[in-house]
């Protein structure tokens, strides 16, 4: 095998094992997933165009990285001092504060585009009846 392949593999199944890592050491992620499948049901079940499911899967996937990076953080602020340090717990919350600006931003984004067209279909099937 080409090592340069095999160099890209292992990067790649590097990158996988972290995000396994993350995902399965993680109980924010018992919420995220959930919702962010939600989310995507509800777009489909909208017909929502292409052009605004980006916006949906974009803002999904900045939660995700947000999670990940808070989680890498917490870990490595967790491994460099055992003890109670002031700094270590600023670092943390500093790094979760970024999680919760990065969701209220998706949940925004997911109202304001999916607000209007659940309204439209929730409408149509009350007229309907």
């Amino acid at each position: 095998m080409n090592p340069r392949r095999q160099s890209w593999f292992r990067k790649f199944a590097s990158a996988m094992r972290g995000i396994g890592i993350a995902i399965g050491g993680e109980r924010s992620f018992y919420v995220h997933l959930p919702v962010a499948a939600l989310m995507l049901l509800l777009s489909f079940w909208v017909r929502m165009p292409f052009s605004y499911m980006v916006w949906i899967i974009a803002a999904i996937g900045a939660v995700f990285t947000a999670e990940i990076f808070n989680t890498a953080i917490e870990r490595l602020a967790r491994r460099v001092s055992l003890k109670d340090d002031p700094e270590i717990a600023d670092v943390c919350d500093i790094a979760s504060g970024a999680v919760l600006v990065t969701a209220i931003t998706a949940v925004v984004i997911g109202v304001l585009i999916l607000g209007p067209r659940l309204i439209l279909v929730m409408h149509n099937i009350v007229i309907r009846q």
